[in-house]
């Protein structure tokens, strides 16, 4: 049966300090579990801790709540690829536009085989393949399967 959990945070007794951890409680019986850590794999491993010391004995496949922030998956709602929300993106013709995929242009583009990938936002700083250029946190970039790695704005462009 699929149970519901509330996921959430708190602090832990560690070694010589507090660290910050994952909590995990059932829906149906109130039973709590706890892992250090906050990543995606603390979350799972609360799930899992929640299966195996059920009170009642049940073999209950473990949901985070939606609206704790974790997806079905147990995983970050932002990172899940099949449950993050739509969202805001960047893209080369404006900032904020809202973009629902447009899965026949995206299957268009991929048949052209012109061997560049969608448009997204760095999240480190990095060197463009093409160019040798640095880019910042925060800049438009590209894959270039010409280049067998990321681009920046400009070598992706043209």
């Amino acid at each position: 049966m699929r149970v519901g959990c509330e996921i959430g945070t708190d602090t832990m007794p560690g070694d010589y300090t507090e660290i910050e951890g994952t909590t995990a409680r059932c829906a149906r019986c109130g039973n709590t579990t706890e892992s250090y850590g906050t990543d995606d794999r603390s979350v799972r491993r609360c799930l899992v801790l929640l299966r195996e010391t059920c009170p009642r004995r049940e073999s209950n496949f473990y949901e985070p709540d939606r609206m704790s922030g974790f997806c079905r998956h147990g995983l970050d709602q932002a990172s899940c690829a099949d449950c993050r929300p739509t969202r805001a993106l960047i893209t080369p013709n404006g900032i904020g536009e809202i973009l629902n995929p447009d899965w026949a242009a995206l299957f268009a583009q991929a048949q052209r085989g012109d061997g560049l990938g969608r448009w997204i936002t760095a999240q480190y700083d990095g060197i463009c393949r093409g160019c040798g250029e640095r880019w910042e946190i925060g800049d438009l970039i590209r894959f270039a399967e010409s280049e067998g790695g990321f681009v920046c704005r400009e070598c992706g462009s043209g």
